[in-house]
């Protein structure tokens, strides 16, 4: 019994192949596919039911590539807690600036 290596079902690339691909090391692909805050870098994985290996569709890497879409960072997240007064303060005359249209500078004694 032979297999049939002509068959239609789509070729896979390990994370090896994508770090060859893209001169990356392994463990930076293996990074970039895994973490959240990484995983725009990279197209789509996906891993075999039972499996832990990281695949992807080879078509779908070599079109990403020839697309040539360039990684726009999500923005950072916001900071947790509350603003300092300054900020507070800034935000305060932002607001103010823009309900009168005219500048707060003169009106600053806290700085």
């Amino acid at each position: 019994m032979s297999i049939n290596t002509e068959s239609k079902l789509p070729r896979t690339l390990t994370t090896e192949q994508i770090a060859i691909l893209l001169a990356l090391t392994v463990t930076t692909v293996r990074t970039y596919a895994t973490a959240k805050r990484y995983r725009h870098l990279l197209p789509r994985h996906f891993k075999l039911p039972g499996g832990r290996r990281l695949l992807w569709d080879e078509d779908e890497v070599l079109e990403w590539m020839r697309s040539g879409r360039i990684a726009t960072l999500p923005r950072p997240p916001k900071k947790r807690g509350r603003p300092s007064k300054r900020q507070q303060f800034e935000s305060a005359d932002a607001t103010a600036q823009a309900k009168e249209g005219r500048s707060l500078n003169s009106l600053r004694w806290y700085r």
